[in-house]
């Protein structure tokens, strides 16, 4: 054996030590791509990926980065980039996007969505599908809207939900957003039971990893919903719009011009740029029912 063949065979040994002890090997380095994740209800962007890095033993070793964000209640297309696809981030982050939204008439909450504390809002009238669907065509084009108290954008360099588990922000003082809404379409009005209400929102919360408010969270839901005879109305509508849009911010304003208070009680967003749900890895969705 000469010493070129030697060095060969010493090489494969160590890369099949490295391999055994979980190292990165130097193929890993130009590892590059891009995975149309679909993200259950319930969890937060960090706990997909540690799901899905179980899931996938060759991302191990790898940096992973979700090209923009999605709320924990909400659910559908989430793009993971991996490796070397990292270099166009920012451009993934800048792709338009399209949602399919539920909100919750007669009611509001401090997140300006389920995952908040609740509270009833008194309209005393009914409202038809003809005056909710000319609200909503008021918000295509660009519309400044407040961020929800709960999100990430930051003010003297703390995101807004630090400011707001703290109680300093109040509605004069939260900051409005240019947002940009290409077409805005209602899909109808259903009816729902406060109990069928009750179960979805208990179920999702308890997916979110932490306790912060949990429990508080549900039991205001359980005390308002406990005696409600009537069922809930569910106004259902979609949305594409450019990226740094909040569709919490749409249900809270929405509801505000219609007096009767609105919050979103479920999102799916089914398109990022050219990636749509119906072409989403689904493993994590076996993953939520295997666990819960």
């Amino acid at each position: 054996m000469n010493i070129e063949e030697e060095l060969n065979l010493i090489k494969e040994r160590n890369k099949r030590v490295e391999a055994e002890k979980g190292w990165e090997t130097s193929s890993k380095v130009s590892f590059s791509e891009i995975i149309n994740l679909c993200k259950p209800a319930g969890w937060t962007p960090i706990q997909a990926i540690r799901a899905l890095r179980e899931r996938r033993p060759e991302l191990k070793g790898l940096k992973i980065a979700c090209a923009g964000r999605l709320d924990p209640m909400a659910e559908g297309v989430l793009i993971v980039m991996a490796g070397e696809a990292l270099k166009d981030y920012d451009k993934y982050c800048r792709r338009d996007k399209a949602y399919e939204a539920e909100a919750l008439l007669g009611f509001s909450s401090d997140s300006w969505d389920v995952m908040g504390m609740m509270k009833k809002v008194e309209t005393g009238r009914d409202l038809s599908v003809q005056e909710i669907k000319h609200e909503l065509k008021k918000f295509v084009g660009k519309v400044e809207l407040p961020l929800p108290p709960y999100s990430s954008p930051t003010v003297e360099g703390k995101p807004l939900y630090w400011w707001a588990k703290r109680g300093k922000l109040t509605p004069e003082n939260l900051p409005v957003r240019e947002m940009e809404i290409f077409s805005i379409q209602c899909k109808g009005m259903k009816e729902l039971g406060a109990g069928e209400a009750l179960q979805s929102v208990t179920e999702r919360i308890q997916r979110v990893e932490g306790d912060f408010r949990k429990d508080g969270i549900i039991a205001r839901w359980s005390e308002i919903l406990a005696h409600k005879d009537e069922p809930l109305q569910i106004v259902s509508f979609r949305v594409h719009c450019a990226s740094g849009t909040y569709i919490r911010s749409i249900a809270h304003a929405f509801g505000a011009r219609l007096g009767c208070g609105a919050l979103l009680y479920r999102l799916v967003r089914t398109r990022v740029g050219r990636y749509g749900i119906a072409e989403s890895e689904r493993a994590l969705l076996d993953r939520v029912n295997e666990v819960y």
